[in-house]
């Protein structure tokens, strides 16, 4: 791969490759390992990307490579990255307190339920939501058709509608003496 062509895609690339393996993972390291792993893979692989769906590419990639390293984070931790409901920053897994200030309680709450998804669904709902992604190229990114992406966001939400459920009645049980 041209050498140019390549720090045109990091420049353009990283940022976006690299906050959404954040908030699937939802640690710094992991995320820039993420990261590097997919830029590794663009050098190494780029010249067989169509030109006009490398962001498709890309996305993909990074897509697998957080579902990989969950993976490895079960089976190398065994249970200890599992949701837990009684903190506030339950499932956050961030050491950084100015970020946590910063998230009010219904951030909170919704980063908690998002880790009771599985990271393939967490992942596109991140992908339809908070990076505004049709499903059309979701789909093409994570090589499913656009309803089957419809059909996994829809039981996404789901599961988040529950899971936010189970946090609220959790933190109303504290509540009540």
């Amino acid at each position: 791969m041209d050498r140019a062509f390549f720090q045109e895609l990091l420049q353009k690339h990283r940022d976006r490759v690299f906050s959404h393996a954040r908030y699937v993972l939802h640690n710094r390291e992991d995320a820039e390992d993420v990261a590097q792993e997919v830029f590794v893979k663009l050098w190494e692989h780029g010249r067989e990307v169509d030109p006009g769906k490398t962001e498709a590419w890309i996305m993909r990639v990074t897509h697998n490579a957080c579902i990989d390293c969950c993976r490895r984070r079960s089976r190398n931790r065994k249970g200890e990255d599992r949701l837990r409901f009684d903190s506030p920053e339950a499932g956050l897994n961030c050491d950084d307190p100015a970020v946590l200030y910063e998230l009010n309680e219904t951030q909170r709450a919704l980063l908690s339920a998002m880790d009771a998804l599985p990271a393939s669904v967490r992942s596109l709902i991140l992908m339809h939501y908070f990076r505004d992604m049709p499903m059309e190229q979701i789909g093409e990114t994570v090589g499913m058709t656009p309803n089957a992406v419809k059909v996994a966001v829809h039981r996404g939400r789901k599961l988040l509608r529950k899971a936010l459920l189970a946090r609220g009645k959790a933190v109303q049980e504290r509540k009540v003496p």
